[in-house]
């Protein structure tokens, strides 16, 4: 519709063009040369009409939520394993997570308290399974990437995000997951093994 700044205004001075056309029109009819006779009276009325029209706007109707992925290790306070895949489900990131066993320890244990992860150079894991946990990912979720140069040095850390902790390889990708009440990863920090 085009804008119109003031219908009013243009209302009235339609209907003031309109009844001059008819007085016009009327003094014509009524004025006839040489009849001398002048015609009757004509009443003209004019109501302005002003129509503003918007478009009717369907409601919509809001998509339902996506079902939240669900957990595969709920119960479980703590994972130890490596990260194989990480996908997005419901707009969240779920990582395929290979579980590894550690030497000398019950993984009921291990759900239950966890682990202190410290620089090493042998091998106190093993992985005795092919099965992955699907376990999702919390978006405020915390990620430590620890690196060991050499037993005799410090180990160095820093804050990553999930992509770095996802394409760490080699004795370094194994990694100890912190888990939620629902079985989401709220942290997690490699393994520092050292060369």
């Amino acid at each position: 519709m085009p804008f119109v700044a003031n219908p009013p205004r243009r209302a009235a001075r339609l209907a003031a063009a309109v009844i001059a056309a008819a007085a016009a029109t009327a003094s014509a009819a009524g004025c006839t040369a040489g009849s001398g006779q002048s015609g009757g009276t004509v009443t003209v009325t004019v109501t302005p009409t002003v129509t503003v029209s918007t478009p009717v706007q369907t409601p919509s109707i809001p998509a339902s939520s996506p079902a939240l992925p669900t957990s595969a290790v709920k119960g479980r306070a703590f994972d130890f394993g490596s990260i194989t895949k990480v996908a997005r489900d419901g707009g969240v990131d779920v990582l395929a997570f290979d579980r590894w066993t550690v030497n000398g320890m019950a993984d009921a244990a291990l759900a239950r308290d966890g682990l202190v992860l410290r620089p090493h150079t042998d091998s106190p894991y093993s992985n005795q399974n092919s099965r992955t946990y699907a376990i999702p990912v919390r978006a405020d979720a915390a990620f430590t990437y620890r690196h060991c140069l050499s037993a005799d040095l410090p180990v160095t850390a820093e804050s990553v995000g999930l992509p770095e902790m996802a394409a760490l390889r080699g004795a370094e990708r194994l990694m100890l997951l912190t888990l939620d009440g629902q079985g989401w990863v709220t942290r997690g920090e490699n393994d520092p093994a050292c060369p």
